[in-house]
């Protein structure tokens, strides 16, 4: 019985790590940053206005979704000062240019990113851990 629960609770422990910390942005004040999720293989540049609401450092939450107002994947970001129906985006872009108050990367790593988020998260699912710090 003792075995049982320690294979349980091993496992539990094991989870929690694994999902603890999907995403982590690091923004810069020259409106570009870096975007990390080693569970998708994901390690790349990333670009925000200067006016972005994300205004402390700190644990947001996040969902696969669909921004319908650009036609397009992305995750939202909310919690931490920021509301579900205020929340801001990551979606594909290239440059500043393509961020209206949201944060985007490249579009092959957005597609590597939201394909294995939406596999391993759901669409509209399972909320994961995004974690945001400022240089």
């Amino acid at each position: 019985m003792k075995r049982i629960v320690l294979f349980f609770v091993v496992i539990f422990i094991f989870s929690m790590a694994v999902h603890a910390q999907t995403i982590t942005i690091t923004l810069s004040g020259d409106e570009t940053g870096w975007l990390n999720c080693p569970e998708a293989n994901v390690s790349t540049r990333c670009w925000f206005k200067s006016t972005t609401p994300i205004k402390s450092t700190g644990m947001y939450t996040g969902q696969v979704s669909y921004m319908s107002s650009k036609s397009r994947d992305g995750i939202i970001i909310y919690g931490n000062g920021l509301s579900a129906s205020r929340g801001i985006f990551i979606h594909k872009g290239n440059s500043v240019a393509w961020s209206d108050n949201c944060v985007v990367i490249e579009e092959s790593q957005m597609d590597k990113l939201y394909s294995y988020l939406k596999r391993v998260y759901g669409y509209n699912g399972k909320e994961l851990s995004i974690y945001v710090t400022r240089n």
